[in-house]
């Protein structure tokens, strides 16, 4: 559990509860104009893909670590309401995606284990010294 202070909690709770509202509020909209039903088969296929991709490269040894670039992306997918205020949430996400992307970049939501990527660092650490001891002995024979 988290050692966060009470100010945290009650801004975590409060988003958590913003969070609840908006998926309240777009069940309600999607309902309306007919598609709910698509939706959730949509997202629900979705979640399976990407719960299955996680099982899958959890049993290779990555981790799963999600980036807000990619929270951002995720939820632009499930608003395309028109109105002004999804049109805001809409921005707010898309704010959301390119700062994270812009500031920490697109980093890979699968980490692979640490000795894999010990020794794909090994691996192109040769490589290189390869290529510098090719260009050597090039340069001793002109």
């Amino acid at each position: 559990m988290k050692n966060w202070p009470l100010i945290l909690w009650v801004i975590f709770g409060g988003l958590i509860l913003l969070g609840a509202t908006l998926v309240a509020y777009l069940g309600y909209l999607y309902d309306s104009i007919g598609y709910l039903n698509a939706y959730i088969t949509g997202i629900s296929t979705l979640v399976g893909i990407f719960t299955f991709a996680n099982t899958w490269y959890s049993w290779l040894g990555y981790n799963l670590h999600i980036h807000h670039w990619f929270i951002g992306a995720a939820l632009q997918v499930v608003l395309c309401y028109q109105t002004g205020f999804i049109t805001a949430v809409h921005a707010i996400f898309a704010g959301i995606m390119t700062e994270g992307a812009s500031r920490w970049g697109y980093d890979p939501l699968f980490e692979p284990p640490q000795w894999l990527s010990e020794k794909s660092a090994l691996a192109l650490t040769k490589v290189a010294q390869s290529a510098a001891r090719k260009r050597n002995a090039e340069i001793a024979l002109l």
